[in-house]
């Protein structure tokens, strides 16, 4: 049971961990593109820094998980 809890814990992790990857490549491409001026850079900067938060949240997430269906397995 907790081997499936955690399973799912980890695959939940995952997609939200890609989907905050999938946010950080589409906001850089936006900045490159199309923002110009300190202003707008400044803001994209702080989007990316909030994004890469999130991102290194849901690494460590994803590591605990890991390491628990590790321990679950070798048991």
């Amino acid at each position: 049971m907790e081997w499936r809890l955690r399973y799912a814990q980890g695959h939940d992790t995952f997609c939200f961990l890609h989907s905050n990857l999938h946010t950080q490549t589409a906001v850089l491409r936006y900045k490159d593109q199309n923002l110009q001026g300190q202003g707008a850079n400044t803001q994209a900067h702080n989007m990316l820094k909030i994004i890469n938060v999130r991102t290194d949240a849901a690494a460590s997430r994803y590591e605990g998980a890991h390491k628990a269906l590790v321990i679950l397995v070798d048991s």
